[in-house]
């Protein structure tokens, strides 16, 4: 009988390394969530890294996310969250982003998937 180790998955992310033109200045980050049967799957629970430093938490008050002017949650023509546009106080340089789910932080009816449909980064 075959044997297998199960791990749980403690992360889920997306990585937006390759897609930057090196370093840049980004003034706001939208995330568009994915969208299946009428609902939009957002995420609840996530973060934000630029060059591996946590720049944004959504699980924290924004008193306490001290590089973020405004956090917008955009509903579409669907159930749910459609966009997260957050924006930031003074540009932030980086040449990688990477957006990061917490453990079971996904949308309440699927909270262990991360369903991100696009990801977009100004300067």
């Amino acid at each position: 009988a075959p044997s297998f180790f199960r791990k749980p998955i403690l992360h889920h992310y997306t990585d937006l390394t390759d897609e930057l033109p090196g370093r840049i200045n980004i003034t706001s980050i939208f995330i568009w969530w994915a969208r299946d049967t009428g609902v939009f799957y957002y995420s609840r629970d996530f973060y934000i890294e630029v060059d591996g430093k946590v720049v944004f938490d959504s699980t924290l008050p924004m008193d306490k996310n001290n590089l973020v002017k405004e956090v917008r949650n955009i509903e579409g023509d669907a159930a749910g969250i459609q966009v997260t546009e957050i924006y930031f106080k003074e540009p932030v340089k980086g040449t990688y982003v990477r957006v990061v789910q917490h453990p079971g932080g996904g949308h309440p009816n699927r909270p262990n998937l991360m369903w991100v449909a696009e990801v977009e980064i100004y300067e």
